[in-house]
């Protein structure tokens, strides 16, 4: 813009990922030079560095899935989120094995365990600017000579020649000429430069080729041919050729060479990070992981067992069923065009694995029409998958636009709420209904509210007479309210109960519990279950209960928690309350396949942690000899409950 304000003139655009210097900032809205020329662009789309921090080099998080971010450089410290795999962030200071970054918008500090870091080399580029610089400088000294040539003043006497005007308009023609072969040609990969300052840029992919210009540090670039090390660039409107030494470098998958191997029958969203295997069981080989909400595309449900025949990057593969919530088979809702160069993702960001690029002006189907948090599901070349909404231009809908629900089932447990979201043609207004508002209600948003144990049907239906329907099944299981919970005769050391000044300490500490604190919330909703029948809740379900009040979906069972999970293991010594523990049989037991098995097969257990009360540590614990969820004594030590402690984690 070219004052402050979505009020004002707009005076261009700025492409994504590109790098400017601020120079004043109001409000929200930033003063930035761009192409020569002052504007200002709104802080929502920015993500600003001050400029007293100098990046000392670039890292790619290497964890499996996501890795946890600190306020400062220790586990002790606070944690300041988390950064997913593969991301790219600029690093700042390094300490011991902990490196300072941005990301999100602030700094925090990243162990280096789970990172790959390049270090910013000092870059030649300045060296041997100035020594070629000055050589051509004498030789331009010639030019003040030629200033003589005013004396040809009688040439503006031919100012007749103005007339032959004609040929600056036949100037535009050269500029289209070399201009369109550019444009045309796709991009096959994009890079950040790594370097320093800057770095040198080439005619032709070498040293020995004349300098043409160079690249700052920090500038993202499209690529567009690779010969041995050296990558042909697009930088200020010119190609160049750019040393891979000093590129970060992202190749893109075409979408076409990576086609589906077989017919989709469904589509369905993973709850949690599963691994994806060789074949249908946790024997056969992890082919790769995929994240919680990943879209899969299935070939066969239940093709063995609960297992999934699914399509993983061109190659059959099986996925558990037991972790994939299926949605309807997919129906092309609209038609539409690519208006940019852009990708498929496995999931609504770019945080997934990358499906594939696909070309400015293919076609692509539309499977979903809801593109409220800025992705369209669709269709491209054979594969499923989510696109940016703002690179797609819709053509057409098809005779398909009648009414589609995101789901056709779901559970849900009493004074739970779940969204149902209607795809329909733009402009079609929707009612909602359900069979019986005694179980279920609907909100005229389609916000569904469990109200007894029962089953009933939501239906929408368009203004133009469509109708579809969602079968929705309350659970009876309710929990108190944390101003309820009890404590007195629920406090046991192993499978004894312990005495009333426990249960008063445990009490006192429940006072201090704050339910605007994550950790103190996570505490009191798994105390709610103290009391609570093991046949209505048994250990894996208090845990996955606890977390998904905090967003995060767990497997059902605490063997395949634990393998979710592993990525946030921690020390014993480190645990917090709300963290969770792990526990297998002693060395000599077996599984309850009939014999010993690998790490994650063997725990049998899992409890929240509930905090250090009078130097005791404390779990809350749904127990199968006690016959219910028990508030339990622990003395710091690995053997506990006859088991032993096999790992902890920290989710948050």
């Amino acid at each position: 813009r070219i004052v402050h304000g979505t009020s004002y003139e707009k005076s261009g655009s700025l492409p994504a990922k590109t790098v400017v210097d601020v120079y004043e900032i109001k409000g929200e809205w930033y003063r930035i030079l761009y192409n020569g020329a002052f504007h200002w662009a709104n802080g929502d789309y920015l993500r600003y560095m001050p400029a007293d921090m100098e990046a000392i080099g670039t890292a790619v998080c290497t964890a499996k899935v996501r890795m946890n971010l600190r306020k400062g450089p220790g586990t002790s410290y606070d944690k300041a989120g988390t950064l997913p795999a593969k991301a790219v962030v600029p690093v700042y200071e390094i300490q011991g094995i902990w490196h300072r970054i941005y990301y999100n918008d602030q700094y925090c500090w990243a162990s280096g365990d789970y990172l790959a870091v390049t270090l910013y080399e000092e870059e030649p580029v300045t060296t041997p600017t100035p020594i070629t610089t000055p050589t051509p400088t004498p030789v331009i000294t010639p030019t003040p000579t030629p200033t003589p040539t005013p004396v040809i003043t009688p040439t503006p006497t031919i100012t007749p020649e103005p007339t032959i005007t004609p040929e600056p308009t036949i100037t535009p023609e050269p500029t289209i000429t070399p201009e369109p072969t550019p444009s045309e040609e796709e991009p096959i990969g994009e890079a950040i430069c790594t370097a320093k300052s800057a770095m040198n840029l080439r005619k032709g992919p070498g040293t020995s080729y004349e300098k043409t210009g160079s690249l700052p540090g920090s500038t993202f670039v499209y690529l567009y041919e690779i010969s041995g090390n050296w990558y042909r660039i697009k930088y200020d409107g010119s190609f160049h050729w750019a040393s891979g030494d000093y590129l970060n470098v992202t190749l893109y998958k075409n979408i076409e060479n990576n086609p589906n191997i077989g017919d989709v029958i469904a589509l369905g969203l993973t709850t949690t990070s599963l691994n994806i295997r060789s074949g249908p069981g946790t024997s056969y080989e992890s082919l790769g992981t995929v994240i919680e909400g990943s879209l899969i595309e299935i070939y066969q449900e239940n093709a063995a067992g609960y297992w999934h025949l699914i399509n993983f990057d061109g190659t059959a593969a099986y996925i558990s069923g037991r972790y994939v919530e299926t949605i309807k088979k997919p129906v092309i809702m609209a038609n539409a065009k690519t208006n940019a160069l852009t990708s498929m993702y496995r999931g609504k960001g770019t945080n997934f694995d990358l499906i594939g690029t696909i070309k400015k002006g293919a076609e692509v189907a539309i499977i979903d029409l809801d593109a409220s948090n800025g992705w369209y599901l669709a269709l491209c070349s054979g594969r499923y998958g989510y696109v940016s909404a703002s690179a797609l231009s819709i053509e057409s809908y098809t005779d398909n636009v009648t009414i589609h629900l995101n789901r056709s089932a779901a559970t849900i447990t009493v004074k739970d709420s779940i969204q149902l979201i209607a795809n329909c043609k733009d402009g079609e207004s929707v009612t909602w209904t359900t069979s019986k508002s005694s179980v279920a209600t609907v909100s005229s948003s389609g916000k569904v509210t469990a109200k007894a144990a029962g089953t009933a049907v939501i239906t929408a239906k368009t203004s133009s007479g469509y109708t579809d329907t969602c079968t929705i099944t309350v659970n009876s299981g309710t929990l108190r309210p944390y101003d309820s919970i009890t404590v007195k005769g629920n406090v046991y050391d192993l499978y004894e109960p312990l005495g009333e000044a426990e249960e008063a300490a445990i009490e006192a500490y429940i006072q201090t519990l704050n339910e605007n604190n994550l950790r103190d919330r996570l505490v009191l909703t798994a105390l709610r279950f103290a009391g609570y029948p093991y046949g209505s809740a048994d250990c894996s379900q208090v845990s996955r209960y606890v977390y998904a009040t905090e967003n995060v979906s767990l497997p059902r069972v605490s063997d395949d928690q634990a393998e979710a999970l592993a990525s946030y293991e921690i020390d014993i010594s480190k645990i917090r309350p709300g963290d969770l523990v792990f526990f297998k049989n002693y060395e000599d037991a077996k599984c309850s396949c009939g014999s010993k098995c690998s790490r994650y097969r063997s725990i049998h257990h899992v409890a929240v942690y509930i905090g250090e009360i009078d130097g005791k540590g404390y779990f809350l614990e749904a127990s199968s000899v006690v016959g219910k969820s028990v508030i339990r004594q622990w003395d710091g030590t690995n053997d506990h409950s006859e088991m032993l402690i096999e790992m902890a984690i920290s989710r948050f």
